[in-house]
């Protein structure tokens, strides 16, 4: 996905909503940027990524450090197209 804020490539993703399941936001991040449907079940974990290299300050100064899931699915079914205004093309490489 090339963004619309930035202009630069990067992957679909998104944050957990309030108790939800991360493959289930995994699902739905995908479907919503990309148009792409995966399930649960045909997702592997990757890679988690935290820690001091992850921290993001706030304009009011608030500080909080996230973490990074990244998945991989093979399997998955739609056809790849832009669905948000957060980017401005999709494509896969």
């Amino acid at each position: 996905m090339k963004r619309s804020d930035n202009g630069l490539w990067g992957l679909p993703a998104g944050s957990i909503e309030l108790n939800e399941d991360p493959k289930n936001a995994v699902c739905r991040e995908l479907v919503e940027e990309t148009g792409l449907i995966t399930k649960k079940i045909d997702l592997r974990l990757l890679n988690v990524f935290g820690g001091k290299d992850f921290l993001y300050t706030y304009p009011n100064v608030d500080v909080c450090s996230f973490v990074i899931s990244s998945f991989l699915t093979e399997c998955f079914t739609g056809t790849i197209l832009k669905q948000t205004d957060e980017s401005t093309d999709c494509r896969f490489f």
